[in-house]
């Protein structure tokens, strides 16, 4: 709307024209999943209905600001992933060679099984174990925010509040956060370990 002006006492916020015909509009603000209609006085309405009366437009502009937070988080998630993919793809790509030069593939190749078989049933699950280790700990470190990541995007996460706590001196706070790491960490190779018995067959835990 470029014919619109700003209305600062009146019931709506802004009240212009668009290609000759009168519109008003008032722009509300909402920070659940939903828009309560306690938000809209009664006066707000009775004045858009007195407009629309006249010949003219009225609504309302809902801005849901949860999804708007989202909106940013793209480019954040993207460098996080991202960064990291070209290193683990390259990584599951070596063991995947590894595991096709494997005497056991040549076997099960010679006993007629099919090449689907052989990657997935054999040689997938065989450089999965190498792997699991990579992804596990890969995945768990998101829980630890991003220093660099969060300041370049000024994202309030775990990295940003570290760094603040150093910078302020605030020894408490960064101490709650290293200790956190440190949970993350135990429980990163917790999760690599009960892992390897779902990937290997021949790793058990004894009951």
């Amino acid at each position: 709307i470029t014919l619109a002006y700003f209305e600062q006492k009146s019931t709506v916020d802004y009240i212009g024209a668009v290609q000759g015909v009168p519109v008003c509009f008032d722009a509300k603000e909402c920070a659940a999943d939903t828009f309560p209609l306690a938000n809209v006085h009664p006066h707000q309405i009775q004045f858009m209905r007195d407009f629309e009366t006249q010949g003219g437009v009225a609504f309302l502009l809902v801005f849901f600001s949860h999804l708007d937070r989202l909106y940013y988080l793209a480019l954040p998630v993207i460098v996080m992933t991202v960064a990291s993919l070209g290193g683990m793809t390259r990584y599951v790509r070596a063991a995947m060679i590894d595991a096709l030069r494997m005497d056991y593939i040549r076997t099960a190749r010679a006993k007629g099984l099919k090449e689907k078989v052989v990657i997935y049933s054999h040689a997938w699950r065989n450089a999965l174990l190498s792997v699991v280790t990579l992804i596990i700990s890969w995945f768990m470190s998101v829980f630890m925010g991003s220093i660099v990541v969060e300041q370049i995007f000024q994202l309030n996460g775990i990295g940003q509040m570290y760094y603040k706590g150093l910078m302020n001196q605030d020894f408490d706070v960064a101490l709650a956060i290293q200790m956190l790491y440190c949970v993350i960490t135990l429980i990163s190779n917790l999760v690599t370990d009960l892992s390897y018995g779902l990937v290997d067959p021949r790793v058990r835990i004894d009951k």
